[in-house]
């Protein structure tokens, strides 16, 4: 099945391996060509872009438009964001019972808890509705455009999946994309201290290095740091993933997909 898409995506990751640039972007691009948002295959021609020198990977890639944080409203029935993210707190380590990280997930030395999203429970209920509420605000501010992220906005969001992530010290996000998204986040309540060091970034979140192999290595090219409220909006089509902490404190998120409603 030479024309299917999961086999053009490996063999333009194996190009990206062995150096040829042109070819991984060719079989990525017959993938968006079938599939135009296909998220990992918009990742993978923007990395021979990238390598090539193309000018296209800059306006995909365009972090000071595409990468925003915002600080979450405050949900109706709180005083304040801060007991808001109290409560999430206490009802997330109720929650997070699992030593070990999930299979095919990006997390390592840390634990998920899945489908917060559809919880009954008005705590999620509350940030979610806030959440959906700033992707809508996202998408008036990046404008409009015919790239594969504004050309979707349609003025209205939906959640179609929400999760935690409790990170152990030493923990991380391998760097990845969001296969099926749209707009991507993640939102922090949590914090281990070596976040306040700009050098050594400890627990950023970081954008731009590849998930896969590639020939020249590629590195990471923007990084956020985050703070606790903080909600870090961003193209599911690009990559990211976390710096390692160290010390004794978790590292405690929330994160979701939105997809145009």
């Amino acid at each position: 099945a030479p024309n299917a898409a999961p086999v053009l995506k490996a063999l333009a990751e194996a190009l990206l391996a062995t150096g040829d640039a042109a070819g991984a972007s060719s079989a990525a691009g017959a993938v968006v060509a079938a599939l135009p948002y296909d998220q990992h295959a918009l990742a993978l021609q923007a990395t021979a872009w990238r390598i090539l020198g193309d000018p296209r990977y800059g306006a995909l890639y365009d972090y000071d438009a595409f990468v925003r944080p915002y600080v979450l409203p405050t949900p109706d029935g709180w005083p304040d964001l801060d007991s808001f993210l109290a409560d999430l707190r206490t009802r997330l380590g109720q929650l997070h019972d699992l030593e070990a990280h999930p299979l095919q997930q990006s997390l390592r030395g840390g634990a998920q808890v899945q489908s917060l999203h559809s919880s009954p429970e008005p705590l999620f209920q509350a940030f979610f509705a806030n959440a959906r509420a700033s992707v809508e605000r996202y998408a008036a501010e990046i404008g409009e455009g015919s790239d594969p992220l504004r050309i979707r906005r349609t003025g209205v969001a939906a959640i179609q999946g929400g999760w935690s992530v409790s990170l152990k010290p030493n923990g991380f996000h391998t760097d990845h994309v969001h296969p099926q998204g749209w707009v991507s986040s993640a939102f922090y309540i949590d914090l281990p201290p070596g976040v306040d060091d700009p050098d050594k970034r400890e627990g950023w979140i970081k954008f731009g290095q590849p998930g896969c192999a590639t020939a020249p290595k590629l590195m990471a090219e923007h990084a956020v740091k985050p703070a606790p409220g903080t909600l870090v909006l961003f193209p599911s089509y690009m990559w990211h993933g976390t710096v390692p902490f160290t010390g004794d404190a978790r590292r405690l998120t929330m994160a979701f997909d939105a997809v145009p409603a």
